[in-house]
């Protein structure tokens, strides 16, 4: 174990320290008597908000054993004038075992708890709770593969999105002592044989108590091992990367928390501004007590948004049990949004630095969606985005105000494929609809133009329906240009580049519609006669393909000058035809931000093609996103392939007739 001596104290806490206004004054506090007493108080677990703190006491008279009983689970909530009196949680949560919160859901529904209680085998393990109707449920074990501890000693965590389990055990392949460990939550359930942190955080002696900060990266423990002030200090470190063995160097909290003597179990809410640990140094009777600090910039997670909601629907409408919310996220990284929900609300953590469209499925309904842009978010903050689903039936009616456009234009806007591939998918499943198709308009001051922009972005929204298949009629367009203003309080959730004025609404007017010509959607009409077949078979005999690949997460066509240079051959060439534009991305990333992509490359190559003198009507988009790869998704350099827009010659007209070939 190395010593670090208190005047080695690195410049920038020193710095932090002095001048508060570069982070944060650093003010450390003994909890008053509501939490702490004579006995020992260890285990400290604040819930997500920070209003709800569980710990230990050790040996009390109030424990369900009295002074026998090693530990009990004790409860204090906070109010107007701090802290209140710390109660004993009772049974179930305390039995005459060793009891513990190891960690505490975002909604503070769940509880995770120190021990097995009700294995007959063995008493070590972990176990969750559920609060129903008010009262927590029998504990019941957590399943782990491969789990066993040569230690008398253990500890838990589960990271806010309930994928990561951390546990502080001796096994048979650590360093030394206790070392920290993750198990990864299978998808039968059952958590994972746990995988050593590595040698970056892991020392020959004691690393335990882990607490992962709710941006899943930040996590704090004690060390006997790393450099410290005497006994146990609490550390500080980020995971790198996805393999939760690439750590950054493990940071002393340095001495306003540390000290010669006993610092363990850290644990901060969602704001990360307040850090609550154990602490031996000044506690009630040489005791060990629960110890508060503000925490310097330095040491903080990175910021996220606690969002809740309510789930909105008719009156009559009173299933509120299969609500699912899709959160996807604009810039094609992983999402790891942590998401819980109870029957007519959710909470969900929001990770800084993205920006998140997100919207309800519900079967047999349509929801509004809510955009939240967090790209430039230095701080923790709380938001509330209540949902509004709507049964689809005759004559109801939703509006859209995340299809956007730019400026003076009826071209899309980027972000506005989120919505238009959202309600697609809502479409599909009723092939017989009929939309009535309300624009509003409020790009110029002219009321006509107004008028005459609402229409023409009405007929870009059929065209892209129509595009994907369904019938043109059935589409009723009613533009009604700046006549309107928005009556509803959206604007908090809309992108911050839309107007709240300038939105869609959608109106069922037909569940059972039928083209007297065709069937409702075209695409499901199928290839079911001779004719149709030899159209295709034609159609592939006489088309040339060019495929034109793209990086990761990009759309121009400008890196593939090779093929451009073929293309450009064969535009001067024979006769063109029809060309198609297919794109193509490979699996990373959401699916239906993928197949926006794919669409955005697609219509960036039919730009490209227009400026060397193609014919606009000759031309058609599809956005096939993930789908169709050529190539193993799996294999870095081989997805590469699967980012790409396929151009298609076909020299056949769908115009003339099979026979004339």
């Amino acid at each position: 174990m190395k010593s670090l001596i208190l005047w080695t104290v690195s410049t920038t806490l020193i710095f932090l320290f002095y001048f508060p206004s570069a982070g944060q004054e650093i003010i450390k506090n003994n909890l008053s008597d509501s939490i702490n007493s004579k006995y020992t108080e260890t285990k400290p677990m604040i819930s997500v908000d920070g209003k709800t703190l569980y710990f230990a006491r050790q040996n009390a008279p109030d424990n369900v054993n009295g002074i026998l009983d090693d530990q009990d689970i004790y409860v204090s909530i906070y109010g107007d004038r701090g802290w209140e009196k710390a109660f004993n949680a009772g049974f179930p949560l305390n039995n005459e075992g060793s009891n513990g919160v190891v960690s505490i859901s975002p909604t503070g529904e769940s509880l995770f708890l120190l021990n097995a209680y009700n294995s007959e085998n063995s008493k070590e393990g972990v176990s969750i709770s559920h609060s129903v109707n008010g009262e927590w449920s029998s504990p019941e074990v957590v399943p782990i593969d491969d789990f066993h501890n040569h230690s008398e000693y253990i500890d838990y965590f589960f990271s806010s999105n309930g994928q990561e389990l951390l546990i502080a055990v001796e096994r048979d392949d650590c360093f030394g002592d206790q070392d920290l460990y993750v198990s990864k939550k299978g998808a039968d359930g059952i958590w994972k044989t746990p995988i050593n942190l590595g040698d970056q955080i892991n020392t020959k002696y004691p690393e335990f108590s882990p607490f992962l900060a709710v941006d899943n990266k930040t996590l704090f423990f004690a060390s006997m091992g790393h450099e410290n002030y005497g006994s146990a200090d609490i550390f500080y470190t980020r995971r790198l990367d996805s393999t939760w063995t690439n750590w950054s160097k493990p940071q002393n909290l340095g001495p306003d928390v540390n000290t010669k003597e006993f610092e363990a179990y850290y644990t901060i809410p969602a704001n990360g501004s307040i850090g609550y640990y154990v602490s031996s140094n000044g506690g009630r009777d040489g005791s060990r007590d629960i110890f508060s600090i503000t925490i310097p910039y330095q040491f903080r997670p990175d910021p996220v948004v606690l969002l809740k909601g309510e789930f909105l629907a008719d009156q009559e409408d009173d299933d509120s049990l299969d609500y699912h919310v899709n959160f996807l996220t604009t810039n094609a990284s992983e999402s790891e949004v942590n998401i819980e929900y109870e029957a007519t609300h959710f909470n969900a953590i929001l990770p800084s630095g993205g920006s998140y469209f997100f919207y309800v499925n519900k079967s047999g309904h349509i929801s509004e969606s809510h955009y939240i842009d967090l790209t430039d978010q230095k701080e923790y903050l709380e938001e509330t985005a209540d949902i509004h689903t709507t049964p689809i039936r005759e004559g109801a009616r939703t509006t859209s105000h995340n299809i956007q456009f730019l400026k003076n234009t009826a071209e899309f806007f980027p972000a506005s494929y989120f919505e238009l591939v959202r309600l697609l998918e809502v479409f599909k499943r009723y092939d017989s609809l009929q939309l009535e198709l309300v624009g509003h308009a409020h790009d110029f001051d002219d009321s006509l133009k107004n008028f005459t922009l609402s229409k023409e972005r009405l007929a870009k929204i059929k065209e892209f329906y129509v595009d994907e298949g369904f019938h043109p009629d059935q589409f009723v367009l009613t533009p009604k240009g700046s006549s309107e203003l928005s009556n509803d309080d959206y604007k908090k959730h809309v992108n911050a580049q839309f107007d709240i004025n300038s939105r869609i609404e959608f109106k069922i007017n037909n569940l059972k519609w039928v083209s007297e010509s065709s069937s409702p959607m075209l695409s499901n009409s199928g290839l079911n006669n001779t004719k149709n077949i030899l159209e295709v078979r034609v159609r592939k005999a006489q088309q040339d393909q060019y495929k034109i690949v793209f990086g990761f997460d990009e759309d121009q066509v400008s890196a593939n000058q090779e093929v451009l240079t073929k293309l450009r051959d064969r535009l001067s060439g024979r006769n063109i035809g029809t060309i198609e534009l297919i794109g193509y991305t490979c699996n990373i990333g959401d699916s239906a931000y993928n197949q926006y992509l794919a669409k955005k490359r697609a219509i960036n190559v039919k730009k490209w093609l227009l400026k060397e003198g193609c014919n606009d009507r000759d031309i058609k988009i599809i956005a096939k996103g993930e789908s169709n790869p050529i190539a193993d998704n799996g294999d870095p350099e081989q997805r590469k392939l699967n980012r790409r827009v396929e151009v298609i010659f076909n020299q056949y007209s769908s115009t003339q007739s099979v026979t004339e070939y």
